[in-house]
């Protein structure tokens, strides 16, 4: 399947950006989250941002737009009509039951009640100044040392 410009554009937005609106489809919001243990798992997590899918979100406000017109060299009209052409081709998708991938980002699907749903990409973390750093797995000793 041929990338679409959203897809291209979006990642690099969201390391950027706490909010990527796809006009007509919904906003990708980013929220901070700290470094976090999980004791169960014995893991580590580094700072990243959490990402959600926000359906309400569909007022055009043109930085999605501005990205691909500057990247592609084309106007800013060309490249709402890019947009728009992607969106009405990701709905046909949705509503033939695929799902819509956007690389480095995550997916979306219809669930049973035919409502836009979003999955995360959970290897990819958003955040900047975490840039690298991985999870870590650690170990506790039968002393608790």
């Amino acid at each position: 399947m041929q990338s679409s410009p959203i897809s291209e554009h979006l990642h690099d937005l969201l390391l950027q950006y706490d909010c990527v609106i796809v006009p007509e489809m919904g906003g990708f919001v980013t929220e901070y989250r700290s470094a976090h243990i999980d004791t169960q798992r014995h893991i580590i997590y580094p700072p990243s941002k959490d990402l959600r899918f926000n359906t309400q979100l569909k007022q055009n406000d043109g930085l999605l737009a501005n990205a691909i017109a500057r990247a592609t060299s084309v106007s800013h009209e060309t490249a709402n009509s890019m947009i728009k052409s992607s969106v009405e081709q990701y709905f046909t998708q949705l509503e033939e039951g695929k799902t819509v991938e956007f690389d480095r980002v995550g997916i979306l699907y219809l669930d049973s009640a035919k409502n836009i749903r979003f999955k995360a990409d959970a290897e990819v973390n958003l955040l900047l100044d975490s840039f690298r750093l991985k999870t870590i797995t650690f170990t506790v000793s039968a002393l608790g040392c």
